[in-house]
């Protein structure tokens, strides 16, 4: 085999490759030695067992993901990601499973006595990806769903928070959410998706149309969001689910364990 073709190929299998010509022709010097021919032929049994063992999974179904292939032949914009969330947190959904993924997720965010009360949980209404609320004691949950990694809208935090949790003078401090149960949820891929500076601001006065209140609103929101990251926090959430679904609900458990490896790699 000549040089160039052996230092290729070695390079193909190991990510090897030499770097001056004088490594080169260290390669040509030592290919001749049996040392070499018995490190080629370890490589070689080593790559023929790689593929042996990648064909073997291919075929146990172990590397297939529906959700993969979803997303490869039609997508899964953020507003059907937001509908999947909705589906495992809603009590009533096919998955059957009552309020079992709801409450890990409350216990998750901290929230007070998650069993306690009813909780109203929607997606893609009033521009909020996915909401969960409850009226006793009053709790209000924001999800803000940037599974595919969308920029943030002009004030877009800021004006959740005064739409859905803004009550009275009090809830402008922060001091306010201390012991209570509101969370502003910002769900990215990777910590590296930052929220802007510009999301938490409050919007022109032209925006709130005829208030008498604007000069009294905070010029950021006053409740911190909490980031949750697919890889992370969310995956966790999802692994907790499953080890709470019955074992021998396998579409169930393997549903929710390709979403899992799904939600790792957006």
């Amino acid at each position: 085999m000549e040089v160039n073709t052996y230092a290729s190929f070695l390079k193909s299998l190991t990510g090897l490759s030499p770097k001056s010509s004088t490594d080169y022709l260290s390669f040509g010097d030592s290919i001749n030695t049996g040392v070499h021919d018995e490190l080629m032929e370890s490589i070689l049994e080593w790559y023929r067992k790689d593929l042996s063992d990648k064909q073997r999974h291919v075929e146990d179904g172990h590397l297939f993901n529906f959700f993969d292939l979803w997303s490869r032949y039609s997508g899964i914009g953020e507003t059907v990601h937001s509908r999947l969330i909705h589906f495992l947190l809603y009590p009533d959904s096919l998955h059957g499973q009552d309020r079992r993924y709801l409450t890990i997720f409350l216990e998750m965010l901290g929230i007070s006595n998650p069993l306690e009360g009813i909780w109203t949980i929607t997606a893609e209404k009033g521009r909020v990806d996915v909401r969960l609320t409850r009226n006793n004691p009053r709790s209000v949950i924001i999800i803000e769903n940037k599974s595919n990694w969308a920029g943030d809208q002009s004030n877009q935090l800021y004006r959740y928070w005064y739409q859905n949790i803004h009550r009275c003078d009090d809830d402008c401090f922060s001091e306010y959410y201390m012991d209570k149960d509101f969370r502003i949820v910002y769900l990215v891929p990777k910590k590296e998706k930052e929220i802007s500076d510009n999301s938490l601001c409050k919007p022109p006065k032209e925006w709130f149309g005829k208030i008498n209140e604007f000069d009294k609103l905070p010029e950021k929101v006053p409740l911190a969001p909490i980031v949750w990251t697919f890889d992370n926090e969310f995956s966790q959430w999802i692994d907790r689910c499953i080890q709470v679904t019955p074992t021998g609900n396998y579409p169930l458990r393997s549903y929710l364990s390709q979403y899992m490896n799904y939600c790792k790699i957006l």
